[in-house]
């Protein structure tokens, strides 16, 4: 039931902030679940130029829902660096699941990725976060502002 209450988080944001309306769609640019390289979710802005990788937490208690905070450490833990760059292996060696592959073959196929800016989208309570923390080492060095 977590599972499906934390897919449906994501899939909430993807509606409501790029008006994606049919739910089919929208699982396309969810990549939640093993081996996700602690990306839950992308979209991409071809229009502005902007590639949203989104790091969801669903807290499953009501306490947890409105205190627990998304830390830093769950935050670093996020391989947009590597997956930008093309590997498709987190730093143990162990291959990312399908739908990260899918994300990496996205991006080497969308014309002037180079030109795009990368955003950091947070689905959850964030606590003392700022984008000074999500620059170093979070981010490949070409999208860092």
């Amino acid at each position: 039931m977590n599972t499906s209450r934390s897919r449906a988080y994501i899939h909430l944001f993807l509606k409501v902030k790029f008006g994606i309306l049919d739910p089919n769609e929208r699982e396309k640019y969810v990549t939640d679940g093993t081996q996700d390289g602690g990306i839950d979710g992308y979209f991409f802005d071809r229009d502005g130029k902007k590639a949203y990788f989104l790091q969801s937490k669903f807290r499953a208690t009501e306490t947890n829902f409105e205190s627990k905070k998304i830390s830093i450490d769950e935050i670093a833990m996020m391989d947009i660096g590597r997956i930008t760059s093309g590997e498709d292996q987190d730093e143990r060696g162990v291959e990312y699941n399908g739908k990260i592959k899918g994300l990496i073959k996205t991006l080497k196929e969308t014309a002037d990725i180079a030109r795009y800016k990368y955003q950091v989208v947070l689905v959850g309570n964030v606590g003392d976060v700022n984008g000074k923390h999500l620059s170093h080492g979070l981010l490949p060095k070409s999208a860092r502002s």
